[in-house]
């Protein structure tokens, strides 16, 4: 029998009322082999999460005043959490709090301090459950970032991780060096399909406060839904363009090994959630319907212009390549016989304009270079979009009932989304009139 491996997030484990909905969801699963836990999160709106504590602690390095008061939040949430379990009343989460201090004071290793949240939490998870606690950095390899498989499968078997039920701390992992590596921010969800992977799941479970992916961003749509099934290309698209509950890149080991996920909601766990799954184990969709919208503003458009550009070789390289080497992530690129639009995060640019401005002007010789207004970016995300005849003048007809104009519009390579660029100003009014208006 295969088995079930479930991750939750920190909004499930900021509390000890949510934690118990937690342990509820494990224990009425008997398939369920592991659990992968984050650090605790917020409980309320503008409170601070564990892993934003711990690298604010990071940073004071040299201010041991107030990297004591952080230390103290940090022992107060973990204390209130251990105390709402008769189990745990064998750790002493202060003295642990105090031991991982004076580490990182002799060490300073700051991806080892900054995840031992996760860490303490998978302790405390453990003994509730009654549990086997496994460190990640028991079988989880790394080397330059980059996930081992296959000397993560040999410690993995090594330590008999597939014989007894387990909880194990996201977000690390140990580099062949010895040393604790952290994941960019979100790991667990990285860890828990790790974990999956490793163990060979049936089924891998997301457990986070919303009921499963929804079809539009509910902060900008009251009314968003959950999406029932969709294929890992959809969420990639969602995931790319904004949409926050799970990322794909998170998901490629156990899409690697053809494991489905479900996003479920910890409070509400009656509710199906999201099946994300192969394209080929997915109905067929009807051609040209819509299945979600995601989106993020604050982009700035890059206007570069050059008479004759489109009869100078690798002029679009090196453009690109400048943008690069300052660390800018090209989110769209427009163009014109004799002007190229440039689509990057209008902060990450300002900080660096300057320098690439010098370089657009030494290396391309361009007639001008100009900043146009801030533009959102929305991605319509369907089936076959491609294919069926009518969808694009849908998307722009709705749009324009609302006395909305379409800055950019691309569909690039893909069949299944396209992105508009829309002024950031009309970004909310877009989102709602695309929801209303097409699902």
């Amino acid at each position: 029998m295969k088995p079930h491996v479930y991750k939750f997030g920190g909004s499930s484990l900021a509390n000890p009322e949510r934690i118990r909905e937690a342990i509820q969801m494990v224990r009425c699963d008997p398939k369920c082999l592991s659990v992968v836990v984050s650090a605790f999160g917020a409980r309320f709106k503008g409170d601070l999460k564990a892993t934003d504590l711990l690298l604010r602690y990071v940073a004071k390095i040299e201010q041991p005043r107030q990297q004591a008061k952080i230390l103290t939040q940090v022992k107060a949430r973990f204390a209130e959490i251990a105390a709402g379990f008769e189990e745990t009343a064998s750790f002493d989460t202060n003295r642990y709090w105090d031991h991982m201090a004076k580490i990182f004071a002799a060490n300073k290793h700051a991806d080892f301090f900054i995840t031992r949240g996760e860490h303490c939490m998978a302790r405390l998870m453990a003994l509730i459950l009654g549990f086997r606690f496994v460190d990640a950095t028991e079988f989880i390899r790394l080397e330059r970032g980059c996930y081992l498989l296959e000397q993560s499968k040999r410690q993995a078997k090594k330590i008999r991780l597939a014989e007894t039920p387990s909880v194990v701390p996201g977000f690390y992992g140990l580099t062949l060096g010895g040393f604790v590596q952290a994941f960019q921010r979100g790991g667990s969800d990285i860890s828990g399909a790790m974990g999956a992977e490793l163990l060979e799941a049936e089924t891998y479970f997301n457990c986070t406060d919303v009921n499963g992916v929804l079809d539009a961003n509910p902060d900008l749509v009251p009314n968003a839904q959950t999406i029932p099934i969709m294929s890992f290309d959809e969420l990639g698209e969602m995931a790319s363009r904004g949409a926050s509950v799970v990322h794909s890149y998170a998901l490629r080991p156990v899409r690697r090994a053809r494991i489905p996920v479900i996003v479920r909601n910890t409070r509400n766990p009656e509710h199906q959630g999201t099946l994300i799954t192969r394209r080929e184990d997915i109905p067929t969709r009807i051609p040209g319907s819509i299945l979600g919208l995601a989106g993020r503003n604050g982009f700035l458009p890059i206007i570069i212009s050059k008479d004759g550009m489109d009869e100078e070789v690798a002029f679009l390289a090196t453009v690109t390549r400048i943008f690069a080497d300052h660390g800018l992530n090209i989110e769209h690129i427009p163009d014109s016989r004799n002007a190229i639009t440039v689509i990057v995060n209008g902060k990450a640019f300002r900080r660096v304009e300057k320098a690439i401005r010098n370089d657009l002007a030494k290396k391309c010789h361009p007639d001008s270079i100009s900043i146009g207004n801030e533009l959102a970016l929305v991605c319509v995300v369907g089936a076959a979009m491609r294919e069926h005849s009518g969808v694009a003048a849908q998307i722009l007809n709705t749009l324009a009932s609302e006395r909305i104009s379409v800055s950019t519009i691309s569909q690039g390579g893909s069949e299944i989304s396209i992105v508009l660029g829309i002024s950031n100003d009309k970004y909310e009014a877009a989102m709602r009139a695309l929801h209303a208006g097409l699902l």
